[in-house]
């Protein structure tokens, strides 16, 4: 990873606004020239695509977006971490989380701030 080098985590209000935003597709389309990864949890995903039909099929084919698939220790993690919240918003929390990785943790892609209230992660909102 270089010293330009960010990731973002896209949640569902993220993907779901992919469609109608032009700040989503600015990011998205610029990812891959600025050294940006960005991740979809499949939780996000799929509560997207139940928003948007066909939003996850679109996503699917964009190259500078990777999936983040859930494990059975993703899903024990996650209701450790966040038991009170949806699926899908703890998905984003628990990768968000800093790592040996990503040392400062990814940055939160969302429309919806106000769900990570008091999580202490950086939060890059994004109009719908």
């Amino acid at each position: 990873m270089t010293d330009s080098a960010r990731g973002y985590v896209l949640d569902t209000s993220a993907l779901a606004a992919l469609a109608t935003s032009h700040e989503m597709s600015l990011l998205v389309s610029n990812a891959p020239y600025l050294d940006w990864r960005l991740f979809a949890p499949v939780t996000c995903l799929e509560a997207a695509d139940r928003i948007r039909p066909g939003i996850a099929r679109h996503i699917g084919r964009i190259p500078s977006v990777e999936t983040v698939d859930l494990t059975y220790a993703a899903v024990v993690d996650l209701r450790r971490r966040s038991p009170d919240v949806a699926l899908d918003v703890a998905h984003v929390i628990s990768l968000a989380q800093p790592t040996e990785e990503w040392p400062n943790g990814l940055i939160v892609t969302t429309v919806l701030p106000d769900l990570y209230e008091g999580q202490r992660l950086r939060i890059y909102p994004v109009g719908d």
